[in-house]
């Protein structure tokens, strides 16, 4: 059985991958289901870390971390338009030419986040931002579900768009659930199905910078960033990804306790 038998926690982004693969490789084919992934403070980096798996990627020929950061969250354009209006905006207007990349054919995630919408009017992202900032507020009401739910969802996944797609393709992240916790704010994200060495960094850097630009618009703390897989693997390249993993040197393995799933 390769049902997981443990809560993969780091203190940050960088730890948390590097954990993730030592755990990974210890298991049959690399892989493991129900994984759990806990990050401290997901908007924090190691730059060796962050340069070895560049340079992994680059060796393999896969797209650099900062490429799969941006399909979540377009870094370089929030600098540029820090408004969450404004952003969600511009994103749009230059959607066509993003899904235009042989790579984004099916979209992006932060794409979806800002066209998709569940009520008809306001985009997600601004959607999920305007319940953060009213005066009613709750711990648990603010999720960006990748698929169509309630009036509290962010969606991803399109059943017009997607459904008949087949399976293991894009969207593999399914869902975002924000949880307020007094003046901090929590993230969980599940895949179905999550690539640890084409995409596990960037969607880790991504996630975690999402989090902190809705926190920072928020007048909120960034917090914990929980990431949940149905299936994730170390796909291939293990030989390159253990030597990506010694040039990082001195990381100390932090795999959490068995939690008794």
């Amino acid at each position: 059985m390769r049902i997981s038998r443990r809560i993969v926690s780091g203190r940050n982004t960088s730890q948390a991958w590097v954990n993730v693969i030592r755990y990974l490789d210890t298991l049959p084919g690399d892989e493991a289901y129900h994984l759990v992934t806990q990050i401290e403070r997901p908007t924090e980096e190691e730059p060796a870390v962050r340069q070895a798996v560049d340079e992994l990627l680059k060796k393999v020929d896969l797209a650099p971390v900062g490429t799969v950061r941006n399909t979540i969250f377009p870094a370089s354009l929030a600098e540029r338009f820090p408004k969450p209006s404004t952003l969600a905006a511009e994103y749009r207007r230059l959607y066509p030419r993003i899904c235009g990349f042989h790579q984004n054919k099916f979209g992006t995630y932060f794409g979806r986040l800002v066209t998709l919408t569940t009520d008809g009017k306001s985009d997600q992202l601004n959607g999920v931002l305007v319940k953060l900032r009213s005066a009613f507020r709750r711990k648990a009401r603010y999720e960006i579900a990748l698929g169509n739910f309630d009036d509290l969802a962010m969606t991803v996944y399109s059943d017009k768009k997607d459904g008949k797609r087949p399976i293991g393709g894009f969207p593999c992240l399914s869902f975002l659930s924000f949880q307020r916790d007094d003046d901090s704010l929590h993230l969980m994200a599940y895949y179905r199905n999550h690539y640890l060495v084409e995409r596990g960094y960037g969607n880790y850097v991504g996630l975690g910078a999402l989090l902190g630009y809705v926190a920072q618009h928020s007048s909120l703390f960034p917090g914990v960033l929980t990431v949940v897989a149905g299936h994730a693997q170390i796909e291939k390249h293990i030989r390159l990804v253990r030597s990506a993993l010694q040039s990082c040197g001195g990381m100390e393995d932090r795999i959490g306790a068995d939690d008794g799933l």
